[in-house]
């Protein structure tokens, strides 16, 4: 379903579907229709999304191993290098949560102790994460 806005006038806001490849996603039906426009945020508003990626746990933060997940590609993804509140899974458990911005130019998930230890994962390890909805 579309999102809309906050004015019961404005049209409902489909921005397609991201599908995370790598270092890259792409968006179905965006990718096309504006080509040669330059690159497009796939999700500038909350609605649904869809990207999956693999990725570490652990990101660098002035030296320090933090116990957080680096979103590839975020800022492109969303529009924006501020926080962003998501809803997805993290090796098929559920999680909401804020993505907070690295300060490097991108955005970084934070896992808890609490969800490492149901994973059964540790610092560096591999998980899989799939964002299906931002909400803001």
């Amino acid at each position: 379903m579309c999102s809309v806005g906050a004015r019961a006038t404005r049209a409902p806001r489909c921005l397609g579907v991201a599908v995370f490849s790598g270092a890259r996603y792409t968006s179905g039906e965006r990718a096309s229709s504006h080509r040669g426009r330059g690159a497009r945020p796939v999700s500038t508003s909350a609605g649904p999304i869809d990207v999956t990626f693999t990725a570490p746990i652990g990101v660098d933060v002035k030296g320090d191993l933090w116990s957080c997940i680096e979103v590839p590609g975020s800022v492109e993804l969303f529009g924006t290098a501020k926080a962003v509140k998501v809803v997805g899974t993290v090796d098929d458990e559920p999680v909401t949560a804020g993505l907070m911005p690295t300060g490097s130019g991108g955005h970084m998930l934070s896992v808890s102790a609490k969800l490492r230890k149901k994973l059964g994962k540790e610092l560096r390890d591999q998980v899989t994460v799939h964002l299906s909805e931002r909400l803001t």
